[in-house]
């Protein structure tokens, strides 16, 4: 099922962890994301939710998250690990959105117990057993003291030993109930690969004291025990990306990788960060990522920012969005973004987002099995000269077309550092992507191009030699077939063969419309 996927919702979250308290209310996902999927347009089993506060979670069974002392005993960030029963009208809500193609994902969390639930002391406190312990005891006690630790709900949380079988088979019953009972797609498990490990120092546990590999190894086994359980078509995603974990989980929820920079189309000096595809180069065909913060000011007033956050993750392999489609004002910059995107204002940007969809499940050969390679070396039809304050200077010369010169990718029109400050992010007019298929269809080389602006077509060029791209064996005179496919929004035209040109000097030229999605494949020529 994850490989299907393009673009993600979620229920409500906000930074803070702090929600509206109907953000999670069936009713209400269900008639927001109905709504949304019809509105985006996407393919069948193309956009997925995760869906947060699904579960009673401490407020009275009925009560529509209204009967309860306050939101410090209740709602979010409390009673984990009781999540049952979820609340009313969770299974009609449930079956209603997978009727219309959406694939549906409740949160749970994996790392931490909460104390003041009743199953923290239960069956002669098994669960306190069972937490990461200090070295040091708890001042006043002979016992070893647990990782307490407290988020937005002020809720007092254990941190859990995954290396005992006792949190092992707790995580793995809720995912099991979740999947088998309830027909969930699959389950986001959170914190697994974004919180470092507690070194445990319980000689009950049966592990090397504060220390070894028994973090890892434990939610191995744990995630293990999740599989057999949920059985392989289900999705397991988690909260940050982490190499260890990667057998284990099928989607990494990268909000923190985006959050570090501007897209390699950023020019310098406007931009001062600039992050790339590090993790997909490294375990392309390995590795599947979702997501990105997104929030209301990416769409007003400028909704080129939010554009180009969308095709920075397809140009990353990155299944888009992760968009809050509830919100409450107890944070800037609000995140809830549902009534903008439900605008006609923003017509332009739903076609994009339909376009960048199709594409990507068009070149789904390549983002899911392949590999990110070095960025192109991009010719874009005009250069822009900047200031040391990265203010683009309004008499840039155009760049003239078929000549093949070498100006950088980060050489298109960059926003300005006011705009890039404001908005928290700087790009250029172009953003594109190369990667390497390597699958019994035989080596494969694809490369995208996007025009990321509301009014800013362009022409680009690029030359590369392709012992630079992966096929360090072909000889500079070895000939290789390049094919051209332009995605509409709607529509995807076929793959048009554009000739043969040697490995040491293909020439990739596009003519790119305004919002346009441009995909091309060089291989070996056929003989």
């Amino acid at each position: 099922m994850a490989l299907n996927l393009t673009t993600w919702v979620n229920s409500h979250w906000q930074g803070n962890d702090i929600f509206n308290v109907s953000g999670g209310d069936p009713t209400v996902v269900m008639q927001r994301v109905l709504a949304i999927a019809k509105r985006l347009g996407l393919a069948e089993d193309a956009l997925a939710l995760h869906w947060y506060e699904w579960d009673t979670l401490g407020y009275a069974l009925g009560s529509n998250y209204s009967n309860c002392a306050s939101e410090v005993t209740c709602g979010f960030d409390t009673h984990y690990p009781e999540y049952f029963p979820p609340r009313l009208h969770f299974n009609a809500s449930l079956a209603a959105m997978q009727a219309a193609g959406v694939r549906v994902a409740p949160y749970i969390n994996g790392r931490i117990f909460d104390q003041g639930t009743g199953s923290w002391t239960a069956h002669d406190h098994a669960a306190k057993h069972a937490a990461a312990k200090k070295a040091t005891p708890t001042l006043g006690t002979p016992q070893l003291a647990t990782y307490d630790e407290s988020y937005g709900s002020r809720a007092k949380f254990a941190v859990m030993c995954p290396a005992t079988a006792y949190w092992q088979d707790t995580i793995a019953r809720v995912v099991e109930e979740l999947i088998m009972d309830y027909k969930l797609d699959g389950v986001y498990i959170d914190q697994i690969a974004a919180a470092g490990p507690r070194p445990c120092f319980d000689p009950s546990h049966g592990h090397p004291l504060g220390g070894g590999d028994h973090w890892v190894s434990g939610y191995g086994e744990m995630l293990s025990k999740v599989r057999t359980r949920a059985s392989r078509p289900h999705v397991i995603l988690t909260e940050s990306n982490a190499e260890p974990f990667m057998d284990g989980v099928n989607l990494f929820l990268t909000l923190v990788g985006f959050q570090g920079g501007d897209p390699p189309s950023a020019p310098s000096p406007v931009s001062a960060r600039t992050i790339v595809p590090a993790f997909q180069a490294v375990y392309g065909g390995y590795v599947l990522a979702v997501g990105a913060e997104f929030f209301r000011q990416d769409l007003t007033p400028d909704p080129d920012v939010f554009a180009a956050k969308v095709a920075m993750q397809f140009s990353f392999g990155a299944q888009m969005g992760w968009f809050s489609l509830g919100g409450r004002d107890n944070q800037q910059p609000p995140m809830g973004v549902y009534d903008l995107l439900m605008s006609h204002m923003y017509d332009a940007e739903v076609a994009y987002l339909r376009a960048l969809s199709r594409a990507k499940q068009i070149a789904a050969r390549w983002f899911n099995f392949g590999r990110a390679l070095r960025p192109l070396p991009l010719a874009v039809n005009r250069t822009v000269a900047t200031t040391a304050a990265g203010v683009a200077d309004a008499d840039a010369a155009s760049w003239p077309h078929g000549d093949g010169g070498g100006v950088a990718a980060h050489a298109s029109h960059p926003r300005s550092s006011r705009d890039a400050t404001q908005l928290g992010l700087a790009f250029g007019d172009v953003m594109s992507s190369a990667w390497l298929a390597d699958d019994a269809y035989a080596s494969s080389l694809l490369a995208t191009f996007t025009a990321v602006k509301r009014a800013t077509p362009a022409h680009v060029r690029a030359t590369i030699d392709l012992r630079e791209y992966g096929f360090a064996a072909a000889a500079p005179s070895d000939l290789f077939d390049v094919y051209y496919k332009a995605v509409g929004a709607d529509f995807a035209g076929p793959w048009q063969k554009l000739g043969s040109q040697p490995a040491s000097a293909v020439v990739l030229d596009v003519e790119l419309g305004v919002r346009a999605v441009v995909l091309m494949r060089v291989e070996p020529a056929r003989v």
